[in-house]
């Protein structure tokens, strides 16, 4: 335990770049009134903490052949966010301030994790948190590794006044991460 206690003393919080974009391959499965369903996921994302801004595109693939697809983007300093889908865009006034994507304090660290083998090994840092909601158990590269995110899995059980009342389950992939936004 005191090993342990003294690796996260060492685990810079906030070491994410301020920008960065890549793809998020996933998959999801619920069971909403004893109906299961799952889908899919495919994501590009940007993420610009200096500029106050994010944005990305969603795609979700359900194995009856269908799909959904849609852009969100978020200008935090204009206060609005655009949802685009169907050709349509809706624009909302949006009150959130953009946080800094930093591990919050409530995640408790879970040691090392390794991706690939031999001189392709990714080493990451292994980070679990847990609320009222459900666990959210994530990894990042190390520092010296750029400090991005690698893959998140979410859990959550049906109860009465939760967010999303129903089981659920998320698996992430990020990958083609990059620290940088490519204008255009």
């Amino acid at each position: 335990a005191c090993m342990m206690g003294v690796a996260v003393a060492q685990v810079d919080r906030c070491c994410t770049p301020d920008r960065w974009e890549g793809e998020i391959l996933g998959m999801y499965g619920e069971v909403r009134e004893g109906v299961p369903k799952y889908g899919q996921d495919f994501d590009f994302i940007h993420y610009d903490y200096t500029g106050k801004r994010a944005a990305f595109y969603h795609r979700t693939e359900y194995p009856d052949g269908s799909d959904r697809t849609f852009r969100v983007i978020h200008l935090y300093n204009e206060r609005k966010r655009f949802f685009i889908e169907f050709g349509e865009c809706r624009v909302e006034e949006s009150t959130e301030e953009m946080s800094r994507d930093c591990i919050s304090h409530e995640a408790e660290y879970r040691g090392e994790l390794y991706f690939g083998e031999g001189e392709h090994i990714l080493k990451t840092n292994r980070w679990e948190e847990r609320a009222d909601e459900g666990a959210l158990i994530f990894s990042r590269t190390i520092p010296e590794e750029g400090c991005v995110p690698v893959s998140a899995n979410r859990f959550y059980e049906a109860k009465e006044g939760r967010p999303v009342p129903w089981d659920y389950a998320s698996s992430m992939l990020f990958h083609a991460i990059r620290p940088t936004i490519e204008e255009g």
